[in-house]
């Protein structure tokens, strides 16, 4: 998140006859926070975007009630309950501003829900949405893997020595 700031502070100068006069400076200082999470700490919501944006609050002002931004959903994977451009609000009653704060809103969270305000086609809708955790997600990777790299018809017909044989033969060509 960056978090830079751009400072004015006034100068002196020196014109080209020995004058002095005032002139504006600007800087800006960087400063950026990352965090870092397990990937198994936190829930996350259903058709996982590919990519998050925030929103200045300029844009959102009209529907909500304090000056805050949100958090704009773009990339939407598959149908259901969010679509790409709708605009996060409220993640379990809590106010979310950026990704981070939607990631800390779910993991707060201790049932499979939660409520969710979002803003879409110029209107403010809330649902209850089920949530996934990384944690099937991951399973479902896996197994996902297992049946392409093994050449298996599904989960449960893979075998681990015919595997490794089929792999040790890829390794060797």
């Amino acid at each position: 998140m960056d978090l830079s700031q751009t400072y004015r502070s006034s100068e002196l100068g020196i014109t080209s006859n020995g004058g002095l006069y005032n002139y504006d400076s600007y800087q800006t200082l960087p400063a950026f926070m990352i965090g870092f999470r397990c990937g198994n700490e936190f829930k996350v919501l259903p058709q996982v975007a590919t990519t998050y944006r925030s929103v200045q609050p300029e844009l959102i002002k009209d529907y909500v009630n304090d000056f805050k931004g949100g958090v704009q959903l773009e990339g939407v994977q598959s149908s259901g309950v969010f679509k790409s451009d709708d605009v996060l609000l409220t993640v379990n009653k809590q106010r979310v501003l950026n990704l981070m704060q939607v990631y800390d809103a779910l993991a707060k969270i201790d049932g499979i829900s939660a409520e969710v305000e979002f803003i879409r086609n110029k209107k403010v809708l809330k649902t209850e949405v089920l949530l996934q955790d990384n944690i099937s997600s991951f399973k479902n990777l896996n197994e996902n893997l297992i049946i392409d790299y093994c050449n298996a018809e599904n989960i449960e017909s893979w075998n681990i020595d015919k595997c490794l044989k089929k792999t040790s033969q890829k390794l060797v060509l």
